[in-house]
């Protein structure tokens, strides 16, 4: 699937011209930085002091390891290129000038950091959107907010095809609610809310957009958010302006009938 995505939309540089914007969620945890993680608390940040090293390692894990984080081999972590960690025995969540924030094309996050906690490793194996993911934050009325390139969506197609899909892939956990909004000509409007069943698989949740009805502001305000219960853990937001989402990708998940949303959310 991962194969598949990169060849589809790896080569849609020009915003204008794509046909699919999209954000996977994750969080890096990078070693190195000792603006993030402080020597005085976390210890050396010296690459060639393998004791110290692992040491600081494991130390900065620990702040993490609630939300999965785990170093399944630390000494491969650290050793040589980053291509040679291609050769670990196990996967490991920190590493040494690693690339922290979420990946994407055309859609960035506001504040993951204040908005969100991260998440390693989440559901079953044979689903691999867990590996990286994000979680609501548990404070009550936290939203997750997200900007959409302005060219990215000015070139909206004209004629019939005018609508923009959009996809969500969230952790089916036990007794949550979460609802996607758009920016609308009437303001954040709801375009679903997903009540989870427990099922404790990855699923998918689509809609389309009329594009009569949307007003994506531009700046610092958002055009995308999700709001619900703390805890809930999503791995993407995709969009594409015409044609269908990759049907092997969808096909693997099960897709959630949501519901329209409550109006207060």
């Amino acid at each position: 699937e991962g194969l598949r995505f990169f060849r589809s939309h790896a080569g849609q540089k020009i915003p204008s011209q794509a046909n699919c914007a999209w954000i996977a969620l994750r969080f890096g945890i990078d070693v190195s930085d000792t603006k993030r993680y402080p020597v005085d608390k976390f210890g050396a940040a010296q690459k060639g002091n393998k004791p110290k090293l692992h040491k600081r390692t494991e130390k900065i894990l620990e702040t993490f390891a609630k939300y999965g984080a785990v170093q399944g081999d630390m000494e491969a972590a650290f050793t040589g290129h980053i291509m040679h960690h291609r050769a670990s025995k196990a996967l490991n969540d920190a590493g040494w000038m690693i690339e922290t924030a979420n990946y994407g094309r055309y859609i960035t996050q506001i504040d993951p950091d204040g908005t969100s906690t991260p998440r390693w490793r989440v559901g079953p194996k044979d689903q691999p959107y867990g590996r990286f993911a994000r979680a609501l934050s548990e404070k009550k009325g936290e939203a997750m907010s997200f900007k959409v390139n302005e060219e990215y969506y000015a070139s909206l197609p004209e004629g019939k095809k005018t609508d923009l899909k959009v996809r969500v892939v969230y952790f089916d956990t036990e007794n949550s609610k979460w609802s996607l909004l758009y920016a609308s000509k009437d303001g954040m409007k709801a375009v679903f809310t997903v009540e989870t069943e427990g099922s404790k698989k990855w699923r998918e949740a689509t809609a389309v957009l009329d594009k009569a009805t949307i007003k994506f502001r531009g700046g610092k305000n958002a055009d995308l958010k999700l709001v619900g219960e703390g805890g809930v853990c999503f791995h993407m937001i995709q969009l594409i302006k015409d044609g269908e989402f990759d049907p092997e990708a969808t096909s693997a998940l099960e897709t959630k009938k949501a519901k329209k949303a409550v109006p207060h959310i």
